[in-house]
């Protein structure tokens, strides 16, 4: 960016301070970008309101080891999923939108908070996750780890498909 014939309001004379046309400079650079990032997040919150329910699958990463895929893009997964882990009685603690984690602690709903959901109890313990969530172009996988560093195993991921479709279906961007 060159900034040409900088001149404050009101007044004839250029600004050639150095340190002056440094701290425009920086600002209009702020003020486009915050304008950049306003787009985005809108772009990104109305493309999540067109995609109305998310299919979950069940499948398995690169090394086998099993894993969750939703079939929409990372942006909408990553913002229907806060609301979606609540109603699973997951409280979701740090997240990390370039690293794709999210913290969350899990604590077993009632069988009538599960009937009322309209899904089965996964049967998961209670405790701390780490959730990966990884970008695969129109695609997005979530793979839950536990707090010893050990993936879920196939059955527990199976019994999470059904339920995330249901959690998914009953919450929307915030």
């Amino acid at each position: 960016m060159k900034t040409l014939e900088l001149r404050q309001q009101g007044q004839t004379d250029k600004v050639t301070e150095p340190s002056e046309v440094q701290r425009y400079n920086g600002m209009m650079m702020n003020t486009i970008v915050e304008g950049l990032d306003k787009q985005d997040s809108l772009s990104s919150s109305q493309s999540a309101n067109r995609i109305g329910v998310l299919d979950v699958q069940s499948g398995a990463d690169d090394t086998g080891l099993p894993t969750l895929i939703v079939r929409a893009p990372y942006t909408v997964v990553w913002d229907r999923l806060p609301p979606a882990l609540e109603k699973l009685g997951m409280k979701v603690g740090d997240r990390s939108r370039p690293q794709g984690s999210v913290a969350v602690t899990y604590k077993s709903l009632s069988s009538s908070d599960w009937d009322a959901l309209g899904a089965k109890d996964p049967e998961l313990k209670e405790g701390d996750y780490k959730l990966q969530v990884g970008d695969l172009n129109n695609r997005t996988s979530l793979q839950f780890i536990d707090s010893k560093g050990k993936p879920l195993t196939q059955s527990q991921n199976d019994a999470l498909v059904a339920v995330l479709q249901t959690a998914f279906s009953k919450t929307s961007v915030k």
